[in-house]
């Protein structure tokens, strides 16, 4: 319990999680280094109803740095051409 309280600071997030997830789940959270990446994975687990199991595969499969590049739209082409 005291890694969960340490890594959730804020006791609103920690009343959800408890009632959304179950504690497999908060302790797949643990490990991740940031707190956007666990927000982003507990948020997921709760709206896509993810399994324990599946939660471990997109952790794997870096499925919030692949949200995080694609939200910041790095490939998209710099160069505009002038139509006349």
């Amino acid at each position: 319990m005291r890694p969960f309280t340490q890594a959730f600071l804020e006791a609103e997030i920690v009343a959800t999680l408890s009632r959304q997830l179950s504690w497999s789940h908060i302790l797949g959270l643990l490990p991740l280094k940031s707190a956007p990446a666990r927000q982003f994975y507990a948020a997921q687990c709760a709206e896509q109803a993810w399994s324990v199991r599946e939660l471990r595969r997109q952790i794997e499969r870096k499925a919030f740095e692949r949200s995080e590049i694609a939200s910041a739209q790095v490939f998209k082409d710099p160069y505009f051409l002038d139509v006349e």
